[in-house]
């Protein structure tokens, strides 16, 4: 089973022609692939966290091979979990 993975950009939501056209496109592999499993990812639903300083900081810390303190551990989750998707 394979999984794809349909990224919307649009800021537009349903008035969006690329989402339309992605659909399109969607509709259409699914028929030739019944097998494929669609993600979704909207990143104009609201449901991104938000990445501020705290987040920042947390990256940082992992990037250079550190561990987030405490206090920036769960904005790393939140990240991670939108990340890991990938």
């Amino acid at each position: 089973m394979s999984t794809l993975l349909h990224v919307s950009a649009s800021p537009r939501g349903a008035s969006s022609e690329s989402r339309a056209l992605a659909g399109t496109f969607l509709d259409s592999h699914l028929q030739a692939h019944p097998d494929v499993v669609v993600e979704e990812l909207d990143l104009f639903d609201g449901k991104l966290p938000a990445f501020g300083r705290l987040a920042a900081e947390a990256k940082i810390a992992v990037f250079s091979g550190g561990q987030p303190s405490a206090e920036q551990q769960g904005e790393w989750d939140a990240a991670r979990a939108v990340s890991d998707r990938f």
